[in-house]
Parts: structure tokens; sequence; C-alpha cells
């Protein structure tokens, strides 16, 4: 199966990765690097990368603080960005 990791430099996303591709499964993984969650212009981005591509898509992407000091603000770059 094709899938693709967001947050894929992070503790679980390093794990979820590994264990995917010991199950044989095909794994693109994103990192902040890659992808930027607080950029304006992410899901432009996103149409970019081909989601519809994938069989799986996995965030494990997560944001504190960076900046970013209020819940809603978190909430919108956490939950609300792939909406």
């Amino acid at each position: 199966m094709k899938v693709i990791i967001f947050g894929s430099g992070g503790q679980l996303g390093t794990k979820v990765s590994g264990l995917l591709r010991q199950r044989g499964h095909s794994v693109v993984d994103y990192n902040s690097k890659d992808c930027d969650f607080t950029s304006q212009n992410l899901k432009s981005g996103l149409k970019k990368i081909g989601l519809e591509d994938f069989r799986l898509i996995v965030n494990c992407a997560g944001l504190i603080d960076g900046g970013f000091n209020t819940f809603d603000k978190i909430f919108n770059v956490n939950v609300i960005i792939f909406q």
C-alpha cells in the first residue's frame, strides 16, 4: 500500500514510518523541512503532492508552541489544515 506520512521526522512519525516499511508498504516521508504546516500556502502545496495517489495519509505532525500562543492558532495548524 502507498502511504504518505507527515511529521515523519518526529518521534511518532519515525516509529510509524519504520513499522509500515517493515510490513512492506511503500512509504513517502514528509517532515517540517519538506512541508511547513504553519505556512499560508500549505493547502496549495498539498495539492501539488497529489494526495489522491496515496491509499493512506498519516498525520504525525504537530505543533505545540512555535510562536502560536493561543489555542485557536495551535488547533488550526494541527487539525483544521487537513479539512
